[in-house]
């Protein structure tokens, strides 16, 4: 379903994984590092992890064995970002392609 994107996924972007809060209720997160995904720009409306619908005006589609949850923070096209939500697309029940909403 995906193969013909996978090829296409080759813009960097850079990850960094939520790790905790702090006692001030500050994100801290781990060392960054860098993915590839296939950036599409398209305004959307989705369902963001608390259930609240919101907007989305760019969606990445990354690697299926790519980890990344939507309390991540990314940084594409020189500007970091949180993630609104994560959508995962399965072939022969192993994750294909994500799809991360920012």
């Amino acid at each position: 379903m995906f193969d013909s994107l996978k090829s296409w996924m080759n813009v960097p972007i850079q990850v960094r994984p939520f790790l905790k809060r702090s006692g001030t209720g500050a994100a801290e997160y781990d060392e960054e590092r860098e993915e590839y995904c296939y950036p599409l720009s398209e305004a959307v409306l989705i369902t963001n992890r608390a259930g609240v619908e919101v907007k989305s005006g760019t969606q990445l589609y990354v690697d299926g064995n790519v980890q990344i949850d939507e309390q991540d923070s990314i940084t594409f096209e020189g500007h970091e970002r949180t993630v609104a939500a994560v959508t995962t697309f399965y072939r022969n029940g192993v994750p294909d392609v994500k799809v991360v909403y920012l």
